[in-house]
């Protein structure tokens, strides 16, 4: 049935170069704004230009309607589906939210070992006796930098 609308229109000389696009979630034609009151329908809109009138013919309106209701009920089939499995596992919550929090900390772990490689790092030694030693000491941020710039690293203090 669209076709046949497209196809008329096409005969008439009425249609722009796009020809059919969609406004609001309704699919329309795109006709020359100087035909707009030459055919029955709703105009969704105009081009910037003027040039161009968005028309939902009126042939195509209750499909437009149909394909809007089976939009709006899919939306609402996937609202219970979801409300379903919301409440399928709200009483696993606080295991989840303990995993979660698990995973979090074995992340964060994993994050830092990594960038402790990528950085050759080591863990700091600490001394009962007040000194400081600093040897191939870099600043973390500054090494990544001039790291990821091609650089070159000084290795010492």
């Amino acid at each position: 049935m669209y076709l046949s609308v497209i196809q008329k229109y096409r005969k008439s000389g009425w249609l722009s170069d796009s020809e059919e696009s969609w406004r609001a979630g309704r699919r329309v034609v795109s006709i020359l704004a100087e035909y707009k009151r030459s055919t029955k329908g709703i105009i969704h809109d105009i081009s910037a230009t003027g040039k161009t009138c968005f028309l939902e013919p009126e042939e195509a309106i209750g499909i437009n309607n149909l394909i809007l209701s089976l939009e709006e009920d899919e939306r609402d089939e996937i609202k219970k589906i979801m409300s379903a499995l919301s409440e399928l596992l709200r009483k696993f919550h606080p295991a989840l939210s303990k995993y979660f929090s698990l995973i979090v900390s074995y992340d964060v772990v994993r994050a830092k070992a990594k960038l402790a490689v990528k950085m050759n790092a080591q863990l700091p030694y600490v001394d009962p006796k007040p000194k400081i030693d600093l040897l191939d000491a870099r600043h973390p941020l500054l090494f990544l930098y001039n790291a990821a710039a091609g650089r070159k690293q000084f290795h010492s203090i």
